[in-house]
């Protein structure tokens, strides 16, 4: 067996993973914390029951359900990329919630515009 095949594969896959990660999970976390900021100001009365919404505890059962052999059989067993999947699931899911929390906190902040002067 070839090593420097196997360490390609494995950066091939790692690199894959970050690249779809940062691009997909980032942008939909832009677009949601964007919506969600012209949600809030919008309707000001609507931040304190999303403030009390369990996000973390949505994002832990997603991350479960991704790492769970539940996933490979409702995809199949000769799926090419199904062991590469959960971690690339997980990635995603933690880059938006991670990107859009972010996006929230700085344009929110109490007192504050949200404008550069």
């Amino acid at each position: 067996m070839d090593w420097t095949i196997v360490i390609l594969q494995f950066l091939q896959i790692t690199l894959g993973i970050l690249l779809a990660g940062l691009l997909v999970g980032g942008g939909l976390g832009l677009l949601f914390g964007w919506l969600f900021k012209l949600l809030y100001k919008a309707v000001p009365g609507l931040r304190p029951p999303f403030m009390l919404f369990p996000w973390r505890t949505i994002l832990l059962a997603a991350l479960v359900f991704s790492c769970t052999p539940i996933l490979f059989y409702i995809l199949g067993h000769d799926q090419a990329f199904s062991p590469v999947l959960p971690s690339a699931i997980t990635f995603l899911l933690l880059t938006f919630f991670l990107v859009s929390d972010r996006l929230l906190n700085h344009c929110l902040i109490p007192g504050h515009s949200g404008v550069k002067k």
